[in-house]
């Protein structure tokens, strides 16, 4: 989808890009912790928090690099979550939802100040 936006001229391309690596490098992170038995040390073998937290990080972070198509990340935020879901305890998940629903209401009032200043 966001080849196709970068295509059209909606995104560019390095957005794309560093989105990709981000993700990679983001699996490859934990993949390495899983595989080696460092996530054994902690409560959740599965590191569902913190690979949530960073899944997050990422989507907020390119929603502020790309705002045109700060959709497209808001929509990956709940296949984020969907899946994380699956591994949380319910109080972590409703906590959260609520922190990542905090933090894009930051980014979305920040957005309006950044394009005044621009102009």
């Amino acid at each position: 989808m966001l080849a196709a936006l970068s295509a059209s001229g909606g995104v560019p391309a390095w957005v794309i890009l560093g989105y990709v690596a981000a993700g990679l490098a983001s699996c490859g992170l934990f993949y390495a912790l899983i595989v080696s038995g460092l996530s054994e040390r902690a409560r959740d073998g599965s590191l569902a928090v913190p690979q949530l937290v960073v899944a997050v990080a990422i989507q907020l972070l390119f929603m502020a690099l790309a705002p045109a198509v700060a959709w497209y990340f808001v929509g990956v935020l709940f296949v984020v979550f969907g899946f994380a879901s699956l591994r949380l305890r319910p109080r972590h998940a409703v906590s959260a939802v609520l922190l990542a629903a905090a933090a894009l209401a930051a980014r979305t009032a920040a957005a309006p100040a950044a394009r005044r200043r621009a102009t």
